[in-house]
């Protein structure tokens, strides 16, 4: 097998850092952009690498922390009761507008998922101001 050149080795944002990041002549403007848009260039792409840092650390740690609990359960460290008050703390650390559409996903579209989660969070903020009267 032919060896990658120095070029293609590591993941595409290496690829992309090692040769500058990405060029503000490289992306094309909107037909509405004007200069008076809330974000400049420049501070939508560090917007953009952000929510992927964000996203990605936080997948990270939730795999982790899950994992951890199932081992610990299976490795006899916990009982199962235990296990259980470790995935309620989970689910309350973790709350996200993401709960309870993981059953829901499969087959759909990204609108859809999109819909179901802006729907979910509307519910959370209807059940917090009815607890709040």
């Amino acid at each position: 097998m032919a060896e990658q050149s120095e070029e293609k080795k590591g993941t595409h944002a290496g690829r992309v850092r090692r040769h500058g990041g990405i060029k503000k002549t490289s992306l094309v403007l909107p037909p509405d952009a004007k200069d008076d848009w809330p974000l400049n260039l420049r501070e939508l792409l560090e917007w953009y690498g952000h929510q992927v840092t964000d996203v990605s650390k936080a997948a990270q740690l939730r795999i982790t922390e899950a994992t951890r609990i199932v081992d610990d359960c299976f490795n006899g460290k916990t009982t199962l009761k235990e296990a259980g008050e470790r995935v309620s703390q989970y689910d309350h650390r973790w709350r996200d507008v993401f709960r309870g559409l993981v059953d829901h996903v499969r087959g759909m579209t990204d609108e859809e998922i999109y819909k179901a989660m802006d729907d979910s969070i509307e519910r959370q903020i209807q059940q917090q101001r009815e607890r709040s009267r």
